[in-house]
């Protein structure tokens, strides 16, 4: 119980993990029952599938408002980097609903491969803008502690705040 205090987990939040578990596993299991439904070109097919895009659409929100409350405690520095973070968390969340939308358009037989490489394109895309953002000697590189040294007596280091 002390460990979740300290990694910052909240009832909340292990609560919506909870939640989210259990809402995966009815959903994989209703789609596995209705698999041999003879108009079905694919298991995320009908309330599957709009019961994920639901899923990924209110994870976003809960995603949306911890970042902006957490924009509010912050400097000008952090918050810079957290409207970037924001925009590819959003990518992120977003990507499943909105292509799955849009796969709406197409034929019954053309929307899982039109679902599956528009989300590989996405979350690829995701992906390396994320570590980009991280590991790029940007925002999130002069508001962490990696642009520190961890040399002895340079000041530098995990614990020691960055000289101006």
């Amino acid at each position: 119980l002390d460990q979740t205090k300290e990694l910052g987990l909240s009832s909340s939040n292990r609560s919506l993990a909870v939640f989210v578990t259990l809402l995966h596993a009815a959903l994989v299991g209703g789609g596995t029952l209705q698999n041999d439904h003879a108009r079905r070109h694919h298991k995320i097919e009908g309330w599957v599938g709009w019961g994920l895009c639901l899923a990924r659409t209110a994870l976003f929100l809960w995603f949306s408002a911890n970042v902006s409350s957490l924009q509010q405690t912050v400097g000008a520095r952090l918050n810079k980097f957290l409207k970037h973070f924001h925009a590819v968390g959003s990518l992120y969340f977003l990507s499943f609903p909105g292509i799955y939308c849009l796969t709406q358009l197409f034929a019954p037989y053309l929307r899982h491969p039109v679902l599956h490489i528009g989300l590989a394109l996405a979350q690829t895309l995701a992906s390396f803008w994320l570590s980009d953002l991280i590991l790029s000697r940007g925002e999130y590189y002069e508001v962490s502690t990696l642009s520190g040294s961890f040399l002895p007596g340079t000041g530098g280091g995990s614990l020691s705040p960055k000289r101006e």
